[in-house]
């Protein structure tokens, strides 16, 4: 086990409270949430009534999302870990359906990281590079993209049917 990870969690709906999730890695790579702290935002206070409120578990959520991906430096790490972090459900030995959906939803956290990465990079046509890549058509890969983005696999991911919070940072 490493030494704690903190990742504070802001929320544009609770301005006025910051959350602390505390998180312990294991040598596995998993995160295991051991406090939660809740302060005030700076120039706020804490009043009672607003705490009972708070949601809690899809601050959590973000946190461990972020927390692992962090951690993860090449985008088939980053793809996995994103995958584990907003789905522990699903895992490499899930079995039928559920192992279908896991390796689905890698590939499209993969895709969609490599796309950032790609456009980020200043390339004119990511979606082309990628399609070359993969050997798939332009439109597959603007495909796998909405549904990384339906799914909250996706940097920015604003959409309104997404199956999980955004990534931690939008919060």
């Amino acid at each position: 086990m490493t030494g704690p990870v903190v990742i504070p969690v802001r929320d544009e709906h609770h301005p006025s409270v910051i959350a602390d999730m505390v998180y312990e890695r294991a040598d596995s790579g998993e995160f295991t949430l051991i406090e939660v702290r809740v302060r005030a935002a700076q120039g706020g206070t804490l009043r009672v009534g607003n705490l009972g409120p708070l949601p809690l578990a899809r601050w959590e959520r973000s946190a461990r999302f972020q927390a692992a991906t962090n951690q993860a430096e090449s985008p088939e790490e980053l793809a996995l870990a994103r995958v584990k972090a907003l789905h522990p459900e699903l895992g490499p030995h899930s079995h039928g359906n559920d192992r279908r959906r896991w390796s689905s939803l890698v590939g499209l956290a993969k895709a969609a990281e490599e796309y950032g990465r790609v456009a980020a990079s200043g390339h004119a046509n990511p979606a082309l590079l990628l399609a070359d890549r993969y050997s798939v058509s332009v439109g597959t890969i603007r495909s796998w993209l909405y549904r990384a983005r339906r799914e909250g696999l996706a940097p920015g991911s604003t959409h309104p049917n997404a199956t999980v919070n955004k990534y931690p940072e939008e919060l």
